[in-house]
């Protein structure tokens, strides 16, 4: 029998942080688990993911972990690329790297791609095949992760000099697509409240300040089944 509603917990941009989370249904972590210290160092992300992360996940008290990677995650773009990112996943953790999957009667969206900055950073891809890539977003969909942040849309991304940063190209998709949550990260100083937009729900639920210390609280809250 399917619930009417069920428990999340939120979060994103851990970057090494492992939270306690009280028992809920569903966790999502929208990308960058990593410690900081073991940025680009990818022999140490494989062995932290399962000295740490691995067992941290086996005892949340919840039936799924949905993770999305991000930007900072090199171990698990370098299984991507060599199509096996998949092997990571177990009945309990499920990973979403530009791919559908539907739990307790929900459709789940995971993308980890966003803009490069100077310097080369995981899932990067630039504006034309970023747009390509956002383009595989269904069109309808209950819940979408996005590890980047969408432009000009609630001040999710933040402002600097005066900018939005937040990813065009995700915006575009979205303008197109029905909907209900929209959960990103990555850009730590934007906002974190609630925004509707479009008929969507969307949240920045990014864990982390610029300097990767813990700021922002996890995000907790009910969802409706349809």
């Amino acid at each position: 029998m399917m619930r009417e509603r069920m428990k999340f917990t939120v979060t994103s941009d851990i970057h090494g942080h492992l939270p306690n989370i009280s028992a809920c249904d569903i966790v999502i972590i929208g990308g960058d688990v990593f410690p900081k210290e073991m940025d680009r160092d990818i022999p140490a992300q494989e062995n932290w993911f399962y000295e740490y992360f691995e067992p941290w996940v086996r005892a949340l008290p919840c039936k799924y972990v949905i993770l999305v990677p991000g930007n900072h995650d090199y171990y698990f773009e370098e299984l991507y690329k060599g199509k096996r990112l998949t092997s990571l996943s177990s009945s309990k953790l499920k990973i979403l790297c530009n791919n559908s999957m539907t739990l307790e009667g929900l459709r789940f969206y995971g993308t980890p791609n966003t803009l490069p900055p100077k310097r080369n950073i995981a899932f990067s891809e630039e504006s034309a095949q970023l747009m390509e890539t956002f383009q595989k977003i269904p069109e309808r969909c209950d819940i979408l992760i996005a590890h980047a942040a969408p432009f000009e849309i609630g001040g999710l991304a933040g402002v600097e000099d005066g900018l939005d940063v937040g990813s065009p190209e995700l915006t575009a998709a979205l303008e197109s697509r029905k909907i209900r949550y929209v959960f990103c990260g990555h850009i730590h100083q934007g906002n974190h409240k609630r925004v509707k937009w479009r008929g969507m729900t969307l949240y920045n639920v990014s864990r982390c300040n610029n300097m990767k210390e813990v700021a922002y609280p996890l995000l907790t809250l009910d969802i409706p089944s349809k």
